[in-house]
C-alpha cells in the first residue's frame, strides 16, 4: 500500500493522499503530500473508526481543483460512493485505494429482528456454510 501511495504522489496522479499515521499510539487520519510521503506508515487493521470521508469532503471543498487519494475500508468506501451519487464529490478528482478489515465479522446471531448488530473479532462460522449464514454461529 505504501508503495502505491508513493507512486500516486510522485507521478502526480494525486495532489494529496489521506491515510493513517500513528499519533500517541493511535491511528489518526492524516493528509500526506509529496513532501512528507516518507512519514507514511504501513496500514495496520484497528478498531477505531474515524470519519475519513468527512475529512476528504472538507479538503475537496477547500481545494476543488486538486485531486485527492484516500485509503478506505469497505464501510468507508460505501459512504464515499454515496457522496459520489449525491454529487457531493467529483469521482474524477478522487482516487480510492481499498483496504480489507481482516478478522472482523458481523454477528447477528443474537439479533433475531436485526435490531442489535455487533462487531466481533471471533472466527467466522463453519466455512462449509453458506456465505452470510450466521444462524448457528456463537461468538
Amino acid at each position: 500500500m505504501k508503495t502505491k501511495v508513493r507512486q500516486l504522489l510522485e507521478e502526480g496522479r494525486v495532489d494529496a493522499f489521506i491515510a493513517y499515521k500513528t499519533v500517541h499510539g493511535l491511528p489518526f487520519p492524516t493528509v500526506f503530500t509529496k513532501a512528507d510521503v516518507d512519514t507514511l506508515e504501513t496500514w495496520q487493521p484497528f478498531k477505531a473508526r474515524y470519519p475519513v470521508t468527512k475529512l476528504l469532503l472538507a479538503k475537496a471543498r477547500q481545494n476543488p481543483d486538486k485531486t485527492f487519494g484516500v485509503l478506505v475500508r469497505g464501510c468507508e468506501e460505501r459512504s464515499l460512493y454515496e457522496l459520489f451519487k449525491w454529487n457531493q464529490l467529483d469521482p474524477d478528482k478522487i482516487v480510492v485505494l481499498g483496504q480489507a478489515c481482516p478478522r472482523i465479522w458481523l454477528s447477528i446471531a443474537n439479533a433475531p429482528n436485526l435490531t442489535r448488530i455487533t462487531w466481533t473479532t471471533a472466527k467466522p462460522p463453519n466455512p462449509s456454510s453458506k456465505v452470510g449464514d450466521f444462524r448457528n454461529w456463537k461468538p
